[in-house]
């Protein structure tokens, strides 16, 4: 799993904000079906204990120190021992200096451009004396502006599908709830980051967020004209019974498919899951081929009753939408993975951080040319980036995704 870690994290990314657009264009269209669920019996409990042991501030500086390691980590580009003790200074520090200022800063508005200032002065110092590669202070603006950006942008957007005023003060379990998500996927833009090394946020954030998904629809769409002439030219050729066994075959398919879902959605149903269960199913079908083959049982009802069973189990153990959308992604994307180490087939595995050798050889049976070859090693096993070989090789970025697919193609078909 550890070596797929690249593609799962990149496609909860991409799925995620799909779906989170799906919800905010329901939103805007009046479907309010996912607002806080802050009523939830478990959700109240943990209130309780936190009121009753008064662990509000805790809790509270946990989340401001993991928010203010990310921040600074991604934006000086650094992951060192120093770096993980760094926020507590700044942390004590910051709480020092608005005590003094408390008279000045009293307000919502006053407090948040000081917030931003000081975290801003604090990253151009922590850049200049403790990280092992010091970014221009250019570069290190840059990265602080688009952190902040992509921060605002979703914190507006939950917000608004979450049925909150985020100018009002919200109660504190209100607020954990609404950084449950982005807690979560700061995580994973942080292991993204720094896994595939690369040079600017803004693509990491983008290659598995809008920018995939703008990727993914626009090959989509450019692909479907082709594809639809491709199987129109063949039913033609196609004999009279040979169509009409293919129409009565693909209508039956289409009907169980039916019957299948209405059933695990019924279920879900039953037990209170049926948004989550949809999610899930949603996750899991975006990404049903995109870490190999898909499974397949052996017989109808045996795929009737596993699929059945397992989308139960995962519904009972999922998380309510109205506590994480990100959640039942999550459990979606984890099925489509895990189903596809079932299939038993001796297809080459391309992944990110290969062994040079596995992938040399394997590019020779494949007969790939010396700048085919090079690209796969520059991308699989030197871990470079889109734009990082576009710049070696003089080339735009959208000209190397595209090559990279047709031999992947290759190396995978063969």
């Amino acid at each position: 799993m550890k070596k797929d870690l690249d593609k799962i994290l990149s496609r909860t990314l991409l799925t995620y904000t799909f779906l989170l657009f799906v919800v905010l264009i329901l939103k805007i269209a009046g479907f309010d079906y996912f607002g806080l669920d802050i009523n939830n019996p478990v959700i109240l409990s943990i209130d309780k204990l936190i009121n009753k042991y008064n662990l509000n501030k805790i809790v509270a500086l946990l989340f401001f120190y993991f928010n203010t390691y990310i921040i600074i980590s991604i934006t000086c580009n650094c992951n060192n021992k120093k770096i993980k003790l760094v926020p507590i200074v700044v942390i004590i520090i910051y709480y020092i200096i608005r005590y003094f200022l408390s008279s000045l800063i009293h307000n919502n508005l006053f407090g948040s451009i000081f917030d931003t200032l000081f975290l801003c002065v604090a990253i151009i110092i922590i850049n200049n004396f403790l990280t092992d590669k010091k970014l221009s202070l250019k570069k290190l603006i840059k990265n602080y502006i688009i952190f902040a950006f992509i921060n605002i942008i979703f914190q507006i957007i939950s917000s608004f599908t979450r049925s909150i005023n985020i100018i009002e003060n919200t109660n504190f379990i209100t607020s954990i709830l609404l950084n449950l998500d982005y807690v979560l996927l700061l995580v994973i833009l942080y292991k993204l980051y720094f896994m595939r090394g690369d040079s600017e946020l803004w693509a990491t954030n983008l290659v598995g967020g809008f920018s995939g998904l703008l990727i993914l629809l626009k090959t989509q769409l450019k692909e479907f004209p082709t594809k639809f002439l491709k199987t129109k030219n063949k039913i033609k050729s196609y004999s009279s019974k040979e169509r009409f066994e293919t129409s009565l075959y693909l209508f039956l398919f289409l009907l169980w498919n039916i019957f299948q879902v209405f059933v695990v959605l019924f279920v879900a149903k039953l037990n209170n899951g049926l948004p989550e269960c949809i999610f899930i199913i949603l996750a899991f079908w975006m990404n049903k081929k995109v870490f190999g083959k898909a499974f397949h049982m052996k017989s109808a009802s045996s795929c009737f009753i596993t699929s059945n069973l397992v989308y139960y189990v995962l519904v009972r153990i999922c998380i309510s939408i109205n506590i994480s959308l990100l959640f039942p992604i999550i459990l979606g994307v984890l099925l489509s993975y895990f189903t596809s180490l079932l299939v038993k087939y001796n297809e080459f595995k391309l992944y990110r951080g290969m062994p040079k050798d596995d992938l040399i050889a394997h590019c020779k049976i494949c007969n790939l040319n010396k700048y085919d070859t090079q690209l796969m090693i520059d991308y699989y096993c030197e871990r470079k980036t889109d734009v990082q070989i576009a710049m070696k090789n003089n080339y735009s970025v959208e000209a190397i995704k595209k090559q990279k697919k047709k031999v992947r193609d290759i190396l995978n078909n063969h």
